[in-house]
């Protein structure tokens, strides 16, 4: 197999940094009237965290499959159930509702992550448990798509330049985008269809975990899309109050 291939290695990577950074963009508009919000205390800490977060998952479960190979079924299995507790507790949140186990704050216990803090890098950290929680999946991938050292490597330097370059536009032009945007509908639509992105694309890494437990070939794309049509089955069945929750987020975002 051709390393750094196209459709084996870039799109994925791509794809994968793309979906950790959806909730990076919604999470730097709500703090657009910050005046002290820059590249250097916002964007630097959240890719740093995007970057060892996805490393750290990662390399925990691939050094578990190298050495017990006959446990990489409970792996697969394993991060598929860590990116179901993501999604189960995002989608839970997207209709207003609380859910009954908050994975983030699981993580935030082992963290050290105090709820009431506000400050930047705490935000940072709270908006990078998803490359936590996909790591492992990420990982499956590696593994069925056969990817070898210098790939696993640049993986995470691929994901740091995706969530680097997308943090830093956004921190810079919040403001634009904002007064460009300046309309509770507008904002809500985007943040729907942004949320409903990322849920299909982590969730494809998730399906592609489970299946790969079991089987060795690579299934990424199809996991995309099976996940993509998934979550439009539970957008469409849970629309008006996934709508009305999308909407009182853009009117606090706007603080109307």
């Amino acid at each position: 197999m051709n390393t750094f291939s196209l459709f084996n290695f870039w799109i994925p990577c791509l794809t994968f940094g793309v979906g950790l950074s959806i909730d990076i963009v919604f999470a730097t508009l709500a703090r657009f009237n910050h005046p002290n919000l820059s590249a250097k205390n916002w964007a630097a800490p959240v890719t740093f965290f995007h970057v060892t977060f996805s490393a750290l998952g990662y390399y925990v479960f691939w050094g578990f499959h190298e050495i017990i190979p006959a446990a990489r079924p409970l792996l697969g299995f394993t991060g598929f159930v860590l990116v179901a507790f993501f999604i189960y507790e995002t989608l839970t949140e997207a209709i207003g509702k609380k859910p009954v186990f908050e994975i983030s704050k699981l993580m935030a216990r082992i963290f050290g992550v105090k709820e009431e803090n506000r400050k930047h890098l705490t935000a940072a950290l709270a908006v990078s448990w998803d490359a936590l929680l996909s790591g492992p999946a990420l990982a499956a991938k590696a593994v069925s798509g056969h990817w070898n050292q210098n790939e696993i490597a640049a993986t995470f330097l691929v994901i740091g330049v995706v969530v680097a370059t997308i943090t830093v536009f956004v921190t810079n032009n919040r403001r634009r985008l904002i007064r460009e945007h300046h309309n509770v509908k507008e904002i809500a639509r985007f943040e729907i269809t942004g949320k409903y992105a990322e849920l299909s694309v982590i969730g494809g890494f998730g399906l592609s975990s489970l299946y790969g437990g079991f089987f060795t070939d690579d299934i990424i794309y199809l996991a995309i899309l099976a996940s993509a049509l998934i979550m439009l089955f539970i957008f469409l069945i849970f629309n008006q109050e996934i709508r009305q929750e999308a909407q009182k987020e853009a009117r606090e975002m706007l603080g109307s």
